[in-house]
């Protein structure tokens, strides 16, 4: 179905390139939405329903089509899973090296000013400032896209910087483990002094 089609069936007024009217999940009036996509009609309600609850109030209603529920293949199965492996390690990969990109470039600001000397550096305060707030103001996806120009420019460094962010990582696990440890056992202690 078209979101025209849908709209009629809703009852919902245009505004716009979409059409709003009462939300079929929560009821709330002029707060549902739905307009034509590039792939389909797209929903959304302002009272926050989650697009999930709305598609599935759609399907019940008959205004939207059924998921097609087909098993998957072994060989399927197979590739899903290798693709989540590879996207969990490369989402891995690309924060360990932002985390260790971060402190390379504090450490870079730090140099390129010297109060001591009188020394002051200010392009390379200005650059190691600008890729500092660029890395730290990107979502996920614009990490991974960091991580992966790193990569084409000097793979070398950028591998070493994960592989310093993986034993950070080690370390920290290995510290939460002996603060877990430590207060499990101070706990104990208590339970049995109470007794």
């Amino acid at each position: 179905m078209t979101a025209a089609e849908i709209a009629a069936a809703l009852g919902l007024r245009r505004v716009g390139q979409a059409w709003r009217g009462g939300c079929p999940v929560c009821g709330g009036r002029s707060r549902f939405q739905i307009r034509e996509g590039r792939s389909g009609p797209l929903v959304w309600c302002w009272a926050g329903c989650k697009p999930a609850d709305l598609l599935a109030e759609l399907r019940r209603r008959g205004l939207w089509p059924k998921r097609e529920q087909r098993p998957l293949a072994p060989a399927e199965k197979a590739a899903w899973s290798r693709a989540q492996r590879q996207a969990r390690d490369l989402a891995r990969a690309a924060w360990r090296w932002r985390w260790e990109r971060l402190a390379e470039l504090d450490e870079t600001a730090a140099r390129a000013v010297d109060l001591e000397a009188g020394h002051l550096d200010p392009w390379a305060l200005a650059g190691a400032a600008s890729e500092a707030w660029r890395l730290r103001s990107a979502d996920a996806a614009g990490v991974i896209a960091a991580y992966r120009e790193a990569l084409a420019e000097d793979r070398d460094h950028t591998l070493k910087l994960v592989a310093a962010g993986a034993d950070w990582d080690r370390t920290a696990e290995r510290w939460c483990r002996q603060v877990i440890a430590a207060l499990a056992a101070r706990q104990r202690k208590a339970v049995i002094h109470a007794a």
